[in-house]
């Protein structure tokens, strides 16, 4: 059975347009260990083309190195304004918190803008 992320140029625009995060990831009943989301290759498009770009990326990685991930994208478009807010909510709330988390949050700072990204849709 083919599938539609098969031949990316079926799939339309309204599914890949905007502002999407792309996720290529081992799932916990696959065999991976602590926490999916964070050790997942993540890409952030803003239009098709992009979107295209990425998920060739990943599938390349999926048939060299990564054979037991998956694919993943957001069905909804993101709201990057909303998302930079929650960052910065985040942010001021882990610089007042306790200063064994004001440097883990640094640390990871990528996976932490994704996140906000992903919480966000229009």
């Amino acid at each position: 059975m083919k599938k539609l992320i098969d031949d990316l140029d079926k799939i339309p625009d309204f599914l890949t347009d905007g502002i999407r995060g792309v996720l290529l990831l081992k799932r916990n009943k696959d065999g991976q260990e602590g926490n999916v989301q964070r050790k997942g290759i993540k890409r952030i498009s803003r239009c098709t083309d992009e979107w295209k770009d990425i998920v060739r990326e990943l599938q390349l990685l999926k048939e060299t190195s990564h054979k037991e991930h998956r694919i993943y994208a957001s069905l909804n478009i993101r709201d990057m304004t909303k998302a930079i807010q929650e960052f910065k909510r985040r942010q001021l709330e882990n610089d007042f918190g306790n200063l064994y988390e004001l440097q883990n949050f640094y640390w990871d700072i990528k996976n932490r803008f994704f996140s906000c990204l992903m919480v966000l849709s229009l």
